[in-house]
């Protein structure tokens, strides 16, 4: 579920003329992109839309892609690998390793990625909270939070040039979760330090999203 602050992310830092959108979900972004790139995306699911890219329903890891391209996009996807919804009977922890080896080897430059920051794991259901697999009765789909030296140690082969971290603080009676208004940048510079041993103490109860620009390592 992207908030507009990770698309926003993504608009500045991708790089053409060939982009891959990694879980494009309703495929909207994949067309706004295709404006500008020509795109190619994938999915488990159908999205509402395909025009202006080509899409490939499918599981990334049973596809055999030869193309390499200038950046390759996952925002807010790349968390839900081996714990999707349709997974969780079976739940494959280690998935998100091989994934994201196969698009370290489709990118020529860049890899973006967006998800939630922090250091759990966590599943859900339709109604209730999120919680551990094990205090879930039916869990839906699950996801993870990561940290930045999670994504860094995922991506061995790129170095980290750009990121942010946005924190969600709801304003009084405004608690849109997709509301931009409702989420604050945190500085990296001034934290980074505590950043990567886990969340951050003054701020474990609010939800946070990391966005990531990574470079490939010249060789």
């Amino acid at each position: 579920m992207a908030i507009e602050l990770e698309r926003d992310f993504v608009r500045k830092y991708t790089k053409g003329p060939d982009v891959f959108e990694f879980g494009c979900g309703n495929g909207l972004f994949a067309k706004e992109l295709s404006s500008s790139y020509s795109v190619e995306a994938v999915d488990l699911f159908a999205p509402e839309t395909t025009e202006g890219f080509k899409f490939t329903q499918s599981d990334v890891l049973d596809m055999n892609i030869d193309k390499k391209f200038n950046t390759v996009v996952a925002v807010s996807s790349l968390e839900h690998c081996g714990i999707e919804t349709g997974q969780c009977d079976n739940p494959d922890y280690d998935c998100i390793a091989r994934v994201s080896r196969v698009l370290s080897d489709m990118a020529l430059d860049r890899i973006i990625i967006t998800a939630p920051f922090g250091n759990k794991l966590l599943f859900t259901q339709k109604e209730g909270p999120d919680d551990v697999y094990e205090n879930i009765a039916s869990p839906e789909w699950g996801y993870r939070q990561l940290t930045h030296s999670k994504i860094m140690e995922l991506f061995k082969d790129f170095t980290l040039v750009e990121h942010v971290t946005y924190m969600y603080i709801p304003q009084p009676n405004e608690g849109d979760f997709f509301n931009v208004d409702n989420w604050a940048a945190i500085d990296w510079e001034a934290h980074k330090e505590t950043f990567d041993p886990g969340v951050l103490a003054t701020v474990a109860n609010h939800t946070k999203i990391g966005c990531y620009m990574l470079e490939r390592n010249s060789q």
